[in-house]
């Protein structure tokens, strides 16, 4: 049982949200004040949205985000929010991986520009697999990460060389 922060009824665990940094690991908010609130607040966003005022304020902010994005800060937090999102590691995982590989692709042993560093990892398991520069990045991308395929490719190269 835990008690809604919002209602304040108390109600089983099934009735909140997962939510993995809370205690429990539910929210602190039943699925139904959530919900409500989350309604509420989208309509009165829409509402001010359209006005002339709200119009004007989105064109502001947006600006002030893209010019923030071509910062180094901003380009750091945007860096470390897709590491997160897109392979679940941060930028310490990021650098140690860097390092261990000494700067070099995995697979060519060229010099890594930043820039033109990929994170390579199985589709399925999300699994991080290492740092690879852009074309290996790419080759393996077209081979679909299909081992027979990328055989057949060196066995091609070798009749033909």
């Amino acid at each position: 049982m835990r008690r809604c922060g919002q209602c304040k009824v108390a109600k089983p665990l099934d009735a909140f949200y997962r939510h993995k940094n809370r205690a429990l690991g539910r929210s602190n908010v039943c699925k139904a004040c959530h919900s409500f609130n989350d309604s509420t607040v989208q309509q009165r966003n829409k509402k001010w949205r359209r006005t002339e005022k709200g119009q004007k304020w989105q064109q502001q902010f947006n600006k002030k985000r893209r010019e923030y994005n071509k910062t180094t800060e901003g380009r750091y937090r945007l860096f470390h929010r897709d590491l997160r999102r897109k392979y679940g590691i941060d930028v310490w995982e990021w650098a140690h991986m860097f390092n261990a590989q000494k700067g070099l692709c995995a697979v060519c042993r060229d010099q890594l520009i930043f820039e033109f560093t990929y994170v390579d990892h199985n589709h399925q398991t999300k699994k991080v697999r290492g740092l690879l520069c852009h074309n290996c990045n790419t080759a393996l991308g077209h081979a679909k990460d299909n081992i027979d395929r990328l055989f057949s490719l060196v066995s091609y190269l070798r009749e033909r060389c």
